[in-house]
């Protein structure tokens, strides 16, 4: 994305096949840092809820038609990969069967299996969101403001850093119009490639451009 007086951006995939966004050519952050360091995402449920299709497995039913390798390899074939939508507890101690946003692999799988788990919400990744997937799990931080202030090192590296002063410096960067500017002839080519439909007077940044090319990008690999 770039504008015709501001920060460009670039997206770019590296050979870890991880999604990240290059600030003024300079400095890459994960895409979910990103996202949420603009404060289109709260934090990474979201971002899963954006992405990846809701489903749920009521698992009692496959208890009763599979046993012991073949009912595993069939868990496997359906939830792997994928990532818990709701906290799953044990009733009788409180203690955690498996998380919200963990990663479903083999470990989450036995768990469900050995606690007799009836049902899973979980966020289903296809073939088409494994970059995304990939990229949240090597996401550490939680929070729009861990987001905004990991950014905020990224561009001042050195400099003392809160959360105020880091939103500031975003803002400024991506939603003020004197520092950032598509202009309108910016905006209607943006809007004809990535099918979208913002209106021209609209030359800052916003969610749909960010997410129009984030689906851009993953049309191409």
């Amino acid at each position: 994305i770039i504008p015709y007086k501001g920060t460009w951006l670039e997206f770019e995939t590296d050979k870890n096949d991880i999604l990240n966004v290059k600030i003024d050519r300079r400095k890459k952050v994960l895409l979910p840092v990103f996202l949420k360091a603009v404060d289109f995402f709260q934090n990474n449920a979201e971002i899963m809820g954006h992405f990846f299709e809701e489903k749920e497995v009521e698992l009692s039913e496959l208890y009763e038609k599979y046993r012991d390798t073949e009912l595993e390899e069939v868990l496997r074939s359906r939830l792997e990969g994928s990532f818990v939508k709701e906290d799953i507890l044990d009733e009788e101690t409180g203690e955690f069967i498996a998380e919200t946003e963990a990663f479903i692999n083999e470990e989450v799988i036995n768990n469900l299996i050995e606690n007799k788990v009836d049902k899973i919400s979980y966020w289903y990744v296809g073939p088409e969101s494994k970059l995304i997937a990939n990229t949240l799990m090597n996401d550490t931080t939680l929070t729009e403001d861990e987001a905004v202030v990991e950014v905020f090192k990224k561009l001042r590296p050195g400099d003392q850093v809160t959360v105020d002063s880091a939103r500031s410096l975003i803002r400024q960067m991506f939603f003020n119009p004197q520092r950032y500017d598509l202009e309108p002839v910016g905006r209607y080519k943006m809007n004809k490639r990535l099918k979208l439909d913002v209106p021209e007077e609209q030359i800052s940044l916003t969610k749909e451009d960010v997410l129009g090319t984030i689906r851009y990008v993953i049309d191409q690999i």
